[in-house]
């Protein structure tokens, strides 16, 4: 008897000619994974992956692992057995022993084999009643399906343990500068686009010594969160803005402040994108949800920008948001005591209709100094 993993590949199988691309991406970072535990993963057909189980692995702990990488949509337990309807038997009941609900579901890769699938159904099920008194059968709303496929030389029996994450495999879109703060919204917008596939390279903005070592930390832990869903290394970049910050402040009306601030980051989110051949940035916007994410807000901002900007949480609401945060595990993280600089210089009147003409001549002469006077860091995440 033979215990297997299979996974299935979701939105994958809709791929045409470049199914083998994202496949292979996905195996990837599958292996990435499976490394941790000396496992391998094989192609099986039908969009399905297979892994063999060995008695040292907690399989709980795996199944979990797996379950939070891009690209995957279901995962599926159970064992390779001889063609024998006993063991068949035997390793159903242990796949159903806490459910009250189930459903045969059986087909033959193997045609010539006797009985047929609807009379396999039919044999098993009786089977399990025999055997169980406290379960019956489903048809159309079991707790539990318990697949049986007949092959030339063996069973597959096994059933769905955990819906994965779906999406895209990580890395099969490209690559993203993402804002980060210490905030709720834009961990939530970078998980987000790398759940579609793309590569995410945050990108904080700190302003020392306004803002101390534990809004710092904070960023790093938030990260850390996200690196389970990558299941590779991630490269924070680390910018020093306190000297921009302060310009801004000295030289542009206040109610602009945050609107012009975002403009130098998107100029150094470009510069960053340039050096790591980022084709995006990913922000954590939501629309109208403070005054510098009105739509002419936006547009002012996003005049800096020669490369398109995602803002996956542009329609969402602030619930929303945060349900999926305590669903990835970075709202606790969010929460905790620090100030960004966007908290630290905003000004007491935001404008919400920026008026374009205003700011651009103070903001010529910051730049003509500081464009290129501000200084980084790189920490690789892992």
């Amino acid at each position: 008897m033979e215990q297997f993993l299979l996974l299935s590949e979701g939105e994958l199988t809709l791929k045409g000619h470049n199914r083998r691309f994202f496949e292979n991406v996905l195996i990837d970072n599958i292996t990435e994974c499976l490394s941790k535990h000396n496992l391998s993963i094989k192609r099986e057909k039908r969009g399905r992956l297979y892994i063999k189980l060995d008695n040292s692995i907690n399989v709980n702990v795996l199944i979990d692992s797996l379950s939070k990488i891009p690209g995957l949509k279901v995962i599926y337990q159970g064992y390779k057995i001889k063609r024998d309807f006993d063991i068949a038997l035997n390793v159903i009941v242990n796949l159903l022993k806490n459910a009250k609900s189930f459903k045969i579901q059986a087909s033959r890769v193997d045609k010539n084999f006797e009985p047929n699938s609807l009379e396999i159904n039919k044999l098993l099920g009786q089977k399990v009643l025999d055997n169980m008194n406290s379960i019956k059968v489903d048809i159309k709303n079991p707790e539990i399906i318990v697949f049986v496929e007949v092959f030339s030389d063996h069973f597959k029996v096994y059933s769905r343990i955990k819906n994965a994450l779906g999406g895209l495999p990580y890395g099969s879109s490209g690559k993203a500068i993402c804002l980060l703060s210490t905030g709720i919204d834009s961990p939530v917008a970078a998980f987000l686009m790398l759940k579609r596939g793309v590569e995410i390279i945050p990108l904080y903005f700190h302003t020392p010594p306004y803002t101390g070592n534990n809004a710092l930390e904070k960023v790093k832990n938030l990260v850390r969160n996200l690196l389970k869903f990558t299941v590779q290394r991630i490269k924070l970049y680390i910018v020093n803005y306190t000297e921009i910050q302060l310009s801004i402040k000295k030289n542009i009306p206040e109610k602009y402040w945050t609107i012009v601030s975002r403009r130098f980051m998107g100029r150094i989110a470009e510069d960053i994108a340039t050096i790591e051949k980022a084709r995006a940035i990913v922000t954590g916007e939501s629309l109208g949800q403070v005054a510098s994410q009105t739509i002419s807000n936006l547009a002012a901002i996003d005049k800096v920008f020669n490369i398109p900007v995602f803002r996956p949480l542009i329609g969402m609401d602030k619930e929303e948001i945060v349900k999926i945060a305590q669903h990835i595990d970075t709202y606790d993280i969010s929460i905790r005591p620090g100030i960004d600089c966007c908290t630290l210089f905003s000004p007491k009147h935001p404008e919400t209709k920026a008026k374009y003409y205003e700011f651009i001549d103070s903001e010529k002469e910051i730049l003509k100094y500081l464009r290129n006077n501000y200084s980084f860091v790189t920490e690789v995440i892992k």
